[in-house]
């Protein structure tokens, strides 16, 4: 018997007493460390791999030479998050491309990565200590922009800044969606944005979340100004892990900030690649706070692909954490390639882009009616009904408003994706329904094409979906509450049949939003059960089995419908009066 169905069993046992139970919701998920044994054997290295332990019940894989000596053992432990633990020696351009990205989709037969992947490391093991220790969940609330493409408008709050033309700013501010541009900024940036990194973000009190630069760059250097260097200065990084700001005129500015934040390189050439202390993406972990940093390897341009399809998952389409969506933007890619998306091109980044940071970061832009921001492109919903042998499993999206879901730019819209809270068997799996171009259901992810170039917007209201028939891969449905945060899960309903009264359980790992509603055999809702803000924890339900205006509803078959973020279920009661 394992060790998830001992707990499971366990906790099984103390419900049926009556004995309140407190669950570590990131000790069931799985979570591959990879590392060399040459690292494991160095103290410092050594306490970074065991905090991972011990944070995330991992499991530690090493290898002599190369990861690939590690790949059969951890395709048979199918982790959800792998962390490669490294060295700044063996952070190298070449292992992002030949070995990081390679690695995550060889797991299994199918092109597309298997688990959510990071690469932990920094100019020494004390900073990738401390980004291991630190906190498990950053809200990204406050965006900071080096370049106008930061995508205020979908973040609570921030201030994105022109690399091409002087002066010119927009703040997103806490009670609106547009931004409101300004043109009284300075002519050089450089200590503005330097000191906003440092703690001070102008208008709001509180510090910087991401920070955005695009423009030209390199391994240990980002030039602010854009096509040319012009009256502006730029962020470099020395040999010793230091970041500084470098301005026009003056002295130079450093940047040693406390608070956690994600650096991306949203258009920079090279600005991921480490050779070295000098560079940039380590001096960002060692003195910029950055828990997280996302940055090519390889050069950007017109073609390339993956920045633009981690911040639509981010922030635009969907509200993934970070690393989530830099894994899902790549399965995207992927699809994409094989399908010859029209307008994608030749992407040469399939491959070109790092991921530092541990790969289990709940980095996400936060939700709640206290934060104002642009709508996400549409719902996603995926509804789950247990059958005897097989599950039914709907992969639905409904168009919040007119748009395009589909590849429409380098840095725009990507086709509509969801990763189950449970790994399925792909052997097992038929698609029964569907009214997408095409979909890909795979083990852990379902992907919905539905629009391309050329095609007019879907307007608002539009749903599109796939509904398959599958079997889970030893994942009960108790164990996917514990697992992921946020998740609404049922756990039963009594009596059932019933006469006068039943009542529904379920457990939420984390205060969400959500709704329980009871509908008739037509679809018709009957009863709404709970809608709105809820605390974490066990809830219990009772339903008398009348409607909402108290009349008591007729003997017969009736759905509970529970629904959380993006995973929604459906029970079935039977009513005997």
């Amino acid at each position: 018997m394992s060790t998830r169905q001992i707990l499971l069993y366990l906790v099984i046992g103390l419900l049926i007493f009556g004995i309140p139970v407190i669950l570590n919701a990131q000790a069931e998920y799985r979570y591959a460390v990879v590392v060399s044994s040459a690292t494991l054997a160095d103290p410092g290295w050594a306490e970074v791999v065991d905090s991972l332990v011990s944070r995330h019940s991992a499991e530690v894989f090493s290898y002599t030479s190369n990861v690939w000596e590690t790949q059969a053992a951890v395709s048979t432990y199918a982790p959800d998050y792998i962390g490669f633990v490294c060295q700044i020696s063996e952070a190298s351009p070449s292992f992002v491309q030949s070995s990081f990205w390679p690695y995550l989709r060889q797991l299994d037969a199918d092109p597309y990565p298997d688990a959510v992947g990071g690469i932990i490391t920094g100019c020494d093991a004390t900073d990738a200590l401390r980004i291991v220790t630190g906190p498990s969940q950053l809200n990204i609330k406050t965006v900071l922009g080096g370049t106008g493409c930061c995508d205020a408008r979908h973040f609570p709050q921030g201030i994105g800044t022109d690399e091409a033309t002087y002066g010119a700013y927009h703040i997103k501010y806490p009670d609106s969606i547009n931004p409101v541009s300004y043109t009284n900024g300075p002519t050089d940036r450089t200590n503005w944005l330097v000191d906003m990194i440092n703690g001070d973000s102008l208008i709001f009190g509180d510090s910087v979340d991401i920070f955005f630069t695009s423009g030209h760059g390199g391994p240990n250097i980002w030039q602010l100004h854009y096509p040319g260097s012009g009256l502006e200065g730029f962020f470099r990084s020395d040999g010793v892990g230091h970041l500084y700001g470098d301005p026009y005129s003056g002295p130079n500015i450093d940047i040693i900030s406390p608070h956690p934040k994600i650096y991306f390189a949203l258009g920079n050439c090279n600005v991921g690649q480490i050779f070295g202390n000098h560079c940039m993406a380590p001096a960002w972990i060692h003195s910029g706070g950055a828990y997280l940093v996302t940055a090519y390897v390889v050069t950007e341009g017109p073609p390339s692909y993956q920045h633009g399809a981690t911040k639509t998952y981010f922030c635009r389409q969907d509200h993934y954490s970070w690393p989530t969506a830099f894994m899902l933007g790549n399965c995207c890619f992927v699809f994409d390639l094989a399908n010859g998306t029209p307008g994608i091109g030749s992407p040469p980044d399939l491959n070109g882009s790092a991921l530092y940071g541990d790969p289990a970061l709940d980095a996400r832009v936060p939700e709640g009616p206290e934060y104002i921001y642009d709508t996400l492109l549409y719902t996603k919903e995926l509804i789950v009904n247990q059958g005897v042998d097989r599950d039914t499993i709907t992969f639905r999206i409904t168009m919040n408003k007119n748009g395009r879901p589909g590849y429409d730019g380098k840095w725009g819209s990507r086709s509509p994706i969801i990763l189950f809270p449970f790994r399925i068997d792909p052997d097992s799996t038929e698609i029964i329904d569907m009214n997408a171009i095409t979909a890909v259901v795979m083990d852990n992810f379902a992907l919905l094409y539905i629009w391309y170039q050329g095609q007019a917007d879907l307007p608002a209201g539009t749903q599109r979906w796939v509904t398959f028939t599958t079997k889970t891969l030893g994942v009960e449905e108790k164990e996917i509450a514990f697992s992921y945060p946020g998740r609404a899960v049922t756990i039963d309903n009594y009596p059932n049949p019933f006469s006068k009264n039943t009542t529904i359980r379920f457990f939420l790992n984390k205060r969400a939003k959500i709704n329980l509603k009871v509908y008739d055999q037509s679809g018709r809702l009957v009863k709404t059960l709970i809608e709105g803000i809820t605390d974490a924890g066990y809830k219990e339900v009772k339903w008398d089995g009348c409607d909402d205006y108290g009349r008591r509803l007729s003997s017969g078959v009736y759905f509970y419908r529970l629904t959380s973020e993006a995973v929604t279920q459906t029970k079935k009661l039977v009513l005997l009066r």
